[in-house]
């Protein structure tokens, strides 16, 4: 599978002292945001593809990430756009 490099950039949104998330609150939390651009060739014949690609993650300490949402627009009627979420289902200390 082919795979490209490319730079986000990431700033915080938003600090959350408690953030309660499926039946469980987290400590010391951030949300943050980070926006970038690549491209790709899904057809030689009509040049490369632009993709805007924003990305929200919220992240407490000692846990990591625990919702991620992320989003890849295009304008190419062929490939559309994308949304990819994750969720942490459960954690133990």
């Amino acid at each position: 599978k082919p795979r490209k490099k490319f730079d986000m950039k990431y700033e915080i949104i938003k600090r959350l002292n408690i953030l309660k998330f499926n039946g469980t609150a987290y400590k010391n939390c951030v949300e943050i945001r980070g926006i970038g651009k690549t491209s790709f060739i899904g057809d030689t014949r009509s040049g490369p593809i632009s993709v805007n690609i924003i990305n929200n993650e919220l992240v407490c300490d000692g846990v990591g990430i625990v919702k991620q949402k992320r989003v890849e627009k295009t304008n190419a009627s062929a490939f559309g756009n994308m949304t990819f979420e994750k969720k942490l289902l459960s954690f133990k200390k």
